[in-house]
């Protein structure tokens, strides 16, 4: 069952100290310094995966959700300070992560896109964000509306796991 890691308490308590209290943190101490120089823009990192759930990296899936959720309510409580925030959205990123999952079937769906995204595209999207100062920036677009589609329609996305995850097996024999 995909769920035994789940009760890996020390990877859980890693995820949710890196990826949720990290942001979270650091979301607070700088709206503090925004707040009291009249403006600024927070940019934070989540990822597709906190959009539409991704089977195999389900504690990580959980941190984006809420990454995500906490970027979007802050942006709402911020904006009368003239303080802006974003939240990236991206697909499967050249990362240790991507090395940690590959060579783990449950996680194929990762690899099911065109290509993996280089670090230079969230550098795009975070100069994007600060150009617009978009709430949400999804990239790329092909697998954004899939994922969005999922989010509104949750059962969605066990139509799409069967046929994903052989993509993703594919492609990760090519990496």
């Amino acid at each position: 069952m995909r769920c035994q890691r789940l009760f890996k308490l020390g990877r859980f308590n890693k995820q949710i100290d890196t990826n949720l209290k990290g942001v979270v943190i650091g979301s607070m101490i700088a709206s503090k310094i925004m707040i009291k120089q009249g403006h600024g823009h927070i940019i934070n990192i989540s990822s597709l995966a906190g959009i539409a759930p991704i089977p195999g990296i389900s504690i990580y899936t959980a941190t984006k959700f809420a990454v995500r959720g906490f970027s979007i309510a802050i942006a709402y409580e911020l904006k009368k300070f003239n303080v802006f925030v974003s939240v990236i959205c991206p697909d499967a990123v050249k990362t240790p992560l991507i090395e940690n999952v590959k060579d783990k079937p449950s996680s194929a769906i990762v690899f099911s896109g065109f290509k993996i995204l280089d670090i230079k595209d969230v550098e795009k999207a975070v100069f994007k964000a600060i150009k617009t100062k978009k709430l949400e920036i999804l990239i790329p677009l092909h697998r954004s509306i899939m994922a969005k589609l999922v989010n509104t329609f949750p059962s969605l996305g066990f139509l799409f796991e069967k046929p994903l995850t052989y993509i993703g097996l594919k492609r990760i024999k090519k990496i």
